[in-house]
């Protein structure tokens, strides 16, 4: 983050000593929903700040696992991205008071002429329709608990190709730069996701199907973990945890995804398994969810099929959106030596859509272990709030 500003007296400098008119080498500064930016003269550079501020308040009805209440970022973090003609860009993101603060988004990227664009730097994997969607643009207030066995962020490069309805990503990353992982563990994998609208009619209607993979080398001793939070993010304590799984050579992850959007009502699913081949036993994990969704006020979520996501509702400059949400999910991290317990949430949402930049979201979320990390059978309850200013 400290790094761009050292760059705007250099272009500055550049800008002042042209031979053009004033009126013609001074920087523009745009201001709109979807951000802020400077504008060069020339119009070949262009840099783009932005930030994310994620207010949660929870309520939690515990029961064997002592879970706490209260309030907290789950996020604050800052962006800036620069971007130099129609080919270059690059990109900073930090939090720096959200649950986890650290680097996240930071790298450098060329889009080719064609179909192919290139990243490299920190990322996020985008493994599944639901980890490659913004936490701006989630229907709920944390990803399923299908999270714990997909990766989060990590340093890697990657080769994206984009379509009209179809959309590939191959990339060989290892670690996260800064963020912490949603898997524990140190390795290199190699990783491939496609998705393809196989049916759209006008902007509202479509179906988008998808599969992701990836075959991770793990480091010898590096301990291996997976675990996940009720689907509440500023909960710390886990009831579904496989603790520490040593002696882990590789691992291999299956995604398959499917979603249904009819106008303002949407379905959508996901399954992913997780084998781990190791030096003693054998393990297999499987995670899954199942979510619907319908806009009380009629809009549709935007599809990207060149990115193989959805975004936030269609017409927010116009009028606000309401929108109330049902997921149930599952998470089965029983198996072999590993007791790290099984899971089924149900989480119910409502969602008002201010504005482009501004959204207040409700969760009533029961999580379900039977049995958790310890063997016990546990039912908790929390109400979820969150005030979303992004920009």
């Amino acid at each position: 983050m400290f790094v761009i500003p050292l760059w705007l007296p250099a272009l500055a400098s550049l800008a002042l000593n042209s031979s053009t008119p004033l009126e013609e080498r001074s920087w523009r500064f745009e201001a709109d929903e979807s951000g802020l930016a400077l504008r060069s003269p020339d119009r070949d550079w262009r840099l783009e700040l932005g930030g994310r501020a994620h207010f949660d308040a929870v309520a939690v009805d515990d029961d064997v696992t002592p879970l706490d209440d209260g309030g907290e970022f789950r996020r604050l973090r800052l962006d800036a991205t620069l971007r130099y003609g129609k080919r270059w860009s690059a990109r900073v993101d930090y939090d720096f008071g959200g649950l986890v603060e650290g680097w996240y988004s930071t790298w450098l990227r060329y889009d080719a002429p064609g179909p192919w664009r290139y990243t490299a730097g920190n990322m996020l994997v985008p493994f599944g329709l639901e980890n490659a969607t913004s936490s701006n643009d989630l229907t709920f207030l944390e990803r399923s608990q299908s999270s714990a066995l997909l990766p989060g962020f990590a340093v890697g490069v990657q080769a994206e190709r984009t379509a009209k309805d179809n959309y590939t990503a191959l990339g060989l990353f290892g670690d996260p730069l800064d963020a912490a992982p949603s898997r524990r563990s140190e390795g290199v994998g190699l990783f491939a996701r496609h998705t393809r609208a196989l049916w759209q009619d006008g902007e509202e209607r479509l179906w988008h199907v998808g599969g992701s993979l990836e075959l991770r080398d793990i480091d010898g001793g590096s301990r291996y973990r997976m675990r996940t939070r009720p689907e509440l993010g500023t909960v710390e304590r886990r009831l579904i945890d496989s603790r520490t799984i040593d002696d882990v050579d590789v691992a291999f992850t299956l995604g398959a995804e499917s979603a249904l959007q009819l106008g303002p009502f949407s379905l959508q699913g996901e399954w992913v398994g997780a084998q781990l081949e190791r030096d003693s036993v054998d393990v297999s994990f499987s995670a899954w969810y199942l979510q619907a969704s319908y806009f009380l006020s009629g809009q549709a979520r935007r599809y990207r099929a060149d990115r193989g996501s959805f975004t936030d509702p269609a017409g927010l400059s116009k009028r606000d959106a309401w929108e109330l949400a049902l997921r149930v999910s599952g998470l089965d991290l029983e198996d072999g030596d590993i007791t790290g317990g099984e899971g089924a949430n149900v989480t119910l949402g409502l969602n008002w859509y201010v504005n482009r930049n501004l959204r207040v979201m409700l969760n009533y979320v029961e999580a379900q272990a039977q049995p958790n990390r310890n063997g016990v059978d546990e039912t908790a309850r929390a109400i979820a709030a969150r005030v979303q200013l992004a920009f």
